[in-house]
Parts: C-alpha cells; structure tokens; sequence
C-alpha cells in the first residue's frame, strides 16, 4: 500500500480530500480504541477520479444544408474515444435560442428517434455530445446546432393516379 500520499486523523465518520490528478486510488481506514490504540485496517477500496471530459464528436449525418425525406432520420457523429454515451438534440431555432424538441441518448454514435420524437416539416438544427462513464460531457458538435430540412412529398403520391388537377403537398 504505497506510496501513502495522505494520513489523517479525524473524529468523525467523514473526510474531504483533494487530490491533484485523475486516476485510481485506493483508500482504507482504522479506528482508534479509546486508549488511543490503533485498530486493525480496513479492507482495501479503490475508486477512479475522472475529471476529463470526452473531445467533442464530430456531426457526420444528417450533413450541414442537407434534406432528409424521413420524419426520423438517423443522426450519425464520429466516435469520441473515451465516451460511453452519446446524446443528441433536435431544435427549430439555432444558436442561443436552441431549445431542444427532444434529447436521445444511445451507447453508439448514432440515434434514430422513436415515432414519440418524429420530426416536424421544415428547417431544423441538431446537435450531439459525448459522455463518459464518469458523467463528464463535453461540448456540443455545434454549439448553434447543424441546419438540416426535413422536406417529404405527400401527394400526390407517387406513381398514384389522379382524376383531378392536385393538390401538390410536401
């Protein structure tokens, strides 16, 4: 059990330490008689400090100006080495006014939202983060989030007949 970087006496059940750096450390305790004796140590425990977030993801898909014909498109960005979690976001506004439709989360660095998350018609932003297994996030894709549009013909549909001039709707 060394190199002991800290020994302390406390009258309490609790301590607060700081440490200098991220990795693991191991911790034991032993308590006194009221003689002052020492007792006999507890059992090793061991934790991780992890105060680094993961680099940010990079945006793949849906791409920058990019139209999407699906109400749930795939949302794609390039794995971040250390994060456990992605998440991803959906707004009609960018920028400071980017306030999420909703938050998707996954284990890989893709998300396909769930028919509760279909998309609306018309100019969207989306934006993605990493997490790692600490909880530490990192920054967004794009802050102001990537502008893409969903964009869908409706009718007439295709290769349908039609017996009257139509009504074009996307």
């Amino acid at each position: 059990f060394t190199p002991v970087l800290e020994s302390i006496g406390v009258n309490d059940p609790e301590a607060t330490q700081t440490f200098s750096k991220d990795g693991i450390y191991y911790w034991r305790v032993r308590g006194l008689t009221n003689l002052g004796e020492p007792g006999a140590w507890s059992v090793v425990r061991s934790f991780t400090l992890d105060t680094l977030a993961p680099a940010a993801p990079a945006a793949i898909a849906p791409a920058a100006g990019s139209y999407t014909t699906t109400l749930r498109p795939t949302f794609t960005v390039g794995a971040s080495a250390t994060a456990k979690m992605y998440g991803f976001e959906v707004s009609l506004q960018e920028g400071v006014d980017f306030i999420p439709l909703w938050e998707g989360r996954s284990t890989k660095p893709s998300y396909v939202p769930s028919v509760a998350q279909e998309l609306p018609f018309g100019q969207l932003y989306w934006r993605a983060y990493a997490e790692d297994a600490a909880g530490n996030r990192s920054s967004y894709t794009e802050e102001d989030g990537t502008p893409f549009q969903v964009s869908i013909l409706k009718t007439p549909a295709n290769n349908s007949f039609v017996t009257t001039l139509p009504a074009f709707t996307w």
